[in-house]
């Protein structure tokens, strides 16, 4: 077939080796850019070109994507700065996994499907990995395609049937399944609290250990589940401890096989403890706590709530004595009735707010109810995590929320784990309370005010961010100051934490 696309080769065997012989001297830097092209354009112009055709290409620029994804991996490790490449090379990635996900749904034989599919799984992971190196957020792409491959591999009945004769590098995860959990696995995982070389240990941790991954149904009684929510594709991560309300598209997986054969504590090269307490929900912390007082404070959960609670309670990092929320002073869990704030009129602004510009309705941005709960916090043996009971208000995994003690200073808590065994009236869960100033940044010159936490303390400032998509470097502008995002911290179902510095 002629080449109507400008690619630097014709659709058969003889032009790809004569295009691909040529980087036998060249850089790793100029075969990324010229095969990151090629890639493009088949992105784009994969629906016109014949199924063969687009397979011929593929199968031969695999092996090569394959082996430099390492190169490139080593650049952005050893070159940080060249920010361009991690770029490069997560886009590279990125489209070879889409392409493969192309061919999984046209080809019609079904050794065929599964190659392709486990091959848009295995290298989507190897995509992941590189966003995780690179302290960048993955885009919602590529959890979009993992979602397709699975149900294709569901529907097919293709989970566990392998690849054949799959290629050198692809060969311990060589079943969509495997692919599948190896994946979910390292996600789970929480990469970005790592330094680099310890995301590569970590990745091939997950590799080796894939098989232990277990997927269940709704109804197992197993402990420490966790889900996949596969139609949240946009979420900032949409792998997360087994809720109460199941999405309406999910896996269940677990990992109790790893932590029962305490694989991770015997790995020479991760830290065992640090690696399990995301897979058993920080169950030693749960049992393990300080014996000690607890700490009674008041909080209010999410950033909808948190944003009006400093709206109206906090000045000047503290929390207005002239108008007090409720007081933590004299916390009664045995008959705890902590009081509603009702919706009150905000006081008018000195210039002319975006909603009265674009005629929206004062009712829809005032109707805001504080709700208060109680919790009570008791010391672990890791600082800065917390044993939490909470009344009047149920905490989530992943969710946000500040309180406060009888010094009136708002704290910002993260929630990592609720104790799933307990029913009734307290709730017990793990909660890492961050050390720092939290203030709210406002954009209020802009059509929708992009509100978000700030977390400043001796070690840098962080960002907490509730929705929105960012790249690295991006600059972004508040009232009280701009700042650039540096890198990617953590990110949960509710929300994404940056390092930022502040643009002078």
């Amino acid at each position: 077939m002629a080449n109507p696309f400008s690619l630097p080769f014709q659709f058969n065997n003889q032009s790809i080796s004569e295009w691909l012989g040529h980087f036998k001297s060249a850089g790793v830097i100029v075969t990324g850019q010229e095969i990151n092209g090629v890639l493009t354009v088949l992105n784009r112009e994969h629906a016109k070109i014949e199924v063969p055709l687009l397979q011929l290409v593929l199968m031969r620029l695999t092996p090569v994507v394959l082996y430099l994804a390492e190169f490139l991996q080593k650049t952005i490790i050893t070159k940080p700065q060249q920010a361009k490449t991690a770029q490069m090379s997560c886009h590279i990635l990125q489209c070879m996994a889409f392409l493969h996900g192309y061919l999984a749904k046209q080809v019609t034989d079904n050794s065929q499907k599964v190659l392709h599919a486990n091959y848009a799984l295995q290298i989507t992971g190897i995509a992941f990995q590189h966003y995780a190196i690179s302290y960048e957020r993955p885009p919602g792409e590529l959890w979009e395609g993992m979602s397709k491959c699975y149900q294709l591999a569901l529907h097919a009945n293709l989970l566990d049937v392998p690849v054949e004769k799959p290629l050198p590098g692809l060969q311990v995860v060589a079943t969509i399944a495997l692919a599948l959990k190896r994946n979910l696995l390292f996600c789970l995982a929480s990469p970005y609290r790592f330094k680099q070389q310890k995301i590569q240990q970590l990745f091939a941790f997950c590799t080796q250990h894939s098989k232990l991954v277990t997927f269940v149904q709704p109804g197992s009684s197993m402990e420490y589940v966790f889900c996949w929510d596969y139609q949240a594709s946009d979420s900032f991560q949409p792998v997360y401890a087994k809720p109460e309300q199941l999405p309406e598209k999910f896996v269940l997986f677990h990992a109790y096989d790893l932590l029962q054969a305490e694989q991770a504590a015997q790995s020479p090269d991760i830290d065992g403890q640090q690696l399990t307490s995301y897979f058993n929900y920080y169950d030693e912390l749960l049992a393990g706590s300080k014996f000690s007082l607890s700490k009674p404070y008041v909080f209010v959960s999410g950033f909808v709530q948190i944003f009006e609670f400093f709206e109206r309670h906090v000045r000047d990092y503290g929390i207005s004595t002239a108008n007090p929320p409720p007081s933590p002073k004299n916390l009664n869990f045995s008959d705890l009735d902590l009081t509603t704030d009702k919706a009150s009129k905000k006081q008018g602004m000195n210039k002319v707010a975006s909603s009265e510009i674009w005629e929206v309705s004062q009712d829809d941005t005032e109707n805001i109810k504080l709700k208060f709960g109680a919790i009570k916090l008791v010391s672990t043996a890791q600082p800065l995590f917390f044993v939490a009971e909470a009344m009047q208000l149920k905490l989530a995994v992943g969710d946000v929320f500040v309180g406060y003690d009888i010094a009136l200073k708002p704290k910002l808590g993260l929630v990592h784990c609720v104790d799933i065994k307990l029913n009734g009236k307290i709730q017990k869960s793990v909660v890492e309370i961050c050390i720092g100033k939290v203030s709210v940044l406002s954009q209020s010159s802009s059509i929708i005010n992009h509100q978000a936490l700030l977390l400043e303390n001796e070690a840098g400032k962080e960002l907490f961010l509730a929705d929105g998509k960012y790249a690295l470097g991006a600059i972004l502008k508040y009232d009280e100051k701009d700042l650039r995002l540096e890198k990617v911290v953590s990110m949960s179902p509710k929300y994404i934490r940056y390092v930022v510095t502040v643009c002078q």
